[in-house]
């Protein structure tokens, strides 16, 4: 946070390290998964695309993906950014990652169709598949950004999870099977 404590450092050097210590975690990324609603989806993005050998997947439910609208769903962002908003942040940090673990990286992505950030999304999502380094499982359809629509998904997102852990590197298998 600019105008706040370290997150970012206490999460990716303290929390988890600190877990797989404390805990029997396994550390193999075929066991690690991250994701987030909103701007969780954001943190689960800026995670995966930042430490890819870290996760074989990322879950994302409406995502904020272009931090430009962050003054249309968080009023208080300058307590985490300050100066101009940066643009593409999330492109350039996918591109910046190496290509090899970023392209097995599954990614779980779902928004709604009433949703505020949907055209954000919507060119979030053709940048990715048109830099072609990652394997986008995308979910559209009736929603709004609130937890009735992620509440919805929530189910789906725990099956595809599932499929892409059993699948073990596999390609996944059409759900509908």
């Amino acid at each position: 946070m600019d105008r706040g404590l370290p997150y970012w450092d206490y999460l990716t050097t303290e929390v988890i390290p600190t877990m797989r210590q404390l805990l029997p975690l396994s550390t193999a990324r075929a066991d690690n998964f991250v994701g987030g609603v909103s701007m969780g989806g954001f943190g689960a993005f800026k995670l995966a695309f930042s430490h890819p050998d870290w996760f074989s997947a990322v879950m994302a439910m409406s995502p904020v993906v272009d931090l430009t609208s962050l003054p249309q769903v968080m009023p208080d962002y300058q307590e985490i950014f300050s100066g101009p908003l940066p643009n593409q942040y999330l492109e350039k940090l996918a591109q910046e990652a190496p290509p090899a673990a970023l392209k097995s990286l599954r990614t779980f992505y779902c928004i709604g169709d009433q949703d505020i950030l949907k055209p954000q999304n919507a060119r979030f999502v053709r940048r990715l598949q048109d830099q072609g380094t990652l394997t986008l499982d995308l979910k559209t359809g009736p929603g709004d950004h609130d937890w009735l629509y992620w509440q919805e998904m929530f189910p789906e997102m725990l099956r595809w999870l599932l499929n892409v852990r059993l699948s073990d590197g596999a390609p996944l298998k059409n759900q509908d099977e």
